[in-house]
């Protein structure tokens, strides 16, 4: 796709903002710029725009990414893509947020799924089973989302999936014979959609929760994708807590 800025906004918009076969709008990084050069090799991308001279650079591997800094290349290097994206719109005659129809969809649909988690709630409190809710950027396949249900720690799951849909892996969980049991913090659907960012950003995050002599607990690990050795745990009284936990580290970098 190539756009210029004698485009037509609501043209660029339309195409930016179409939704994707599993109903979720297409990136505008995937679509927006104006060109990708990938080597025959596919040892990296670059995905450019000519105009506002902002690309963004992927490697296969650290170390095409270490020669290629090693060329003495001339960056404006960002921290996250919102810096990135933030630095482009600067030079773009054309809106680059979501439609708020688009955005309240996502947000409807993070609500739908944390309106479930009670019922995996109500499963750990009745079986005493543990039960592991895992967001992992790490993966290629589009799967981002992985639900295990099992006896207990090191033990066989009696139940996993992986999903690329968080609303789908977790509606598995409805039974209409079990008493959904909300965790003090009630609604986290905040906390999942920015959980959901971290992984779309190469992070692995999980929550777990179960009972361990006769007490339930609720925790959580975070491994960046900068370095996944920097893997952090994290404990709290819900999974709300946790994740607030995990994401007030993402932030400051302290855990708790």
């Amino acid at each position: 796709m190539v756009v210029s800025g004698n485009d037509d906004p609501e043209e660029i918009e339309s195409a930016l903002f179409a939704m994707g076969a599993k109903g979720w709008p297409i990136s505008i990084y995937d679509v927006a710029h104006r060109f990708i050069v990938v080597p025959e090799d596919v040892s990296w991308i670059i995905v450019g725009d000519r105009d506002a001279d902002v690309a963004l650079y992927g490697f296969s591997d650290e170390a095409s990414e270490r020669a290629f800094m090693l060329s003495g290349p001339d960056l404006v290097v960002f921290a996250s893509l919102d810096d990135a994206a933030r630095y482009a719109k600067g030079f773009m005659n054309y809106d680059l947020s979501l439609p708020r129809a688009v955005e309240a969809e996502i947000a409807e649909q993070f609500k739908r799924a944390a309106a479930l988690i009670p019922f995996a709630h109500a499963l750990m409190l009745r079986d005493g089973v543990e039960v592991l809710l895992k967001f992992d950027g790490q993966r290629d396949n589009g799967r981002l989302y992985t639900l295990v249900i099992g006896a207990g720690r090191g033990d066989q799951a009696a139940f996993r999936a992986n999903a690329s849909s968080l609303e789908e892996l977790l509606g598995c969980l409805h039974d209409e014979d079990v008493e959904p049991v909300p965790m003090s913090g009630a609604d986290m659907a905040s906390e999942l959609a920015s959980l959901d960012a971290l992984a779309r950003r190469g992070d692995v995050v999980t929550l777990r929760m179960g009972i361990h002599e006769g007490t339930a607990f609720y925790e959580g690990a975070r491994s960046p994708a900068v370095d996944p050795k920097l893997s952090m745990a994290f404990k709290g009284s819900s999974w709300k807590e946790v994740a607030h936990a995990i994401l007030d580290h993402q932030k400051t970098g302290q855990a708790r």
